[in-house]
């Protein structure tokens, strides 16, 4: 398949349930062009599991490298909402850095 967000969001449908199962979900964020990443957001029981980092590279992107081989790996984007002075600032967390967005 090649690497689009339908097909990402089709590849990780087929995984969902199993994450699921253990009370966390993913969910497509979107793919980095530049660098083809795949950027996804575990959430539920993932935030707090210790094995989550597991999850994301041994299940989910083994499943997406093989039905798109084209992906050159997935992220984990995790975000906080915050208020300050009435802006609303969202954090954004990958890799290793932190991007501020204020709206």
């Amino acid at each position: 398949m090649e690497l689009t967000a339908s097909n990402v969001i089709k590849s990780l449908s087929e995984i969902a349930p199993y994450i699921e199962a253990d009370g966390g979900f993913v969910e497509f964020v979107e793919i980095e062009e530049d660098t083809k990443f795949v950027k996804v957001r575990l959430g539920g029981a993932c935030t707090s599991c210790a094995m989550s980092a597991m999850t994301l590279k041994q299940g989910i992107q083994n499943k997406i490298f093989q039905d798109i081989p084209d992906c050159n790996g997935v992220i984990q984007v995790l975000w906080w909402i915050l208020t300050n002075n009435s802006k609303l600032i969202l954090l954004f967390w990958q890799k290793e850095s932190v991007v501020f967005v204020e709206r």
